[in-house]
């Protein structure tokens, strides 16, 4: 039985369930997943720009981070979701099928 005295938090973890924030950025992955596939209409080609290195932590998929002044473009989709899509290794990037990846973010998400 929950009282007033119970952390949510605790609750939550208990149950293994996913926070807010993992189910958010795992849908803003998956939405960036199907519009590199052309299954959305969203010009990501026109919007993001291919990384010009590589380096050991970056894949062969990876943007170019988008620099932003004010605190509202920051946090807006595009560049954020472009940090989060730069941190998944590259054999989740690699996963055609939409569910499976949503499957694969949400458990690398969890290992966090």
């Amino acid at each position: 039985m929950i009282d007033r005295t119970t952390s949510i938090t605790k609750v939550i973890k208990n149950l293994n369930l996913d926070t807010l924030q993992d189910r958010r950025t795992a849908n803003r992955l998956c939405i960036l997943h199907k519009a590199r596939q052309g299954l959305l209409a969203l010009p990501v080609e026109h919007l993001l720009k291919p990384s010009l290195r590589q380096s050991r932590h970056t894949h062969s998929d990876s943007y170019q981070i988008i620099t932003c002044a004010k605190d509202y473009y920051k946090y807006s989709y595009f560049p954020k979701t472009v940090i989060d899509w730069n941190q998944l290794p590259q054999s989740i990037i690699n996963i055609q099928d939409s569910t499976s990846f949503k499957t694969a973010v949400q458990e690398f998400l969890k290992q966090d």
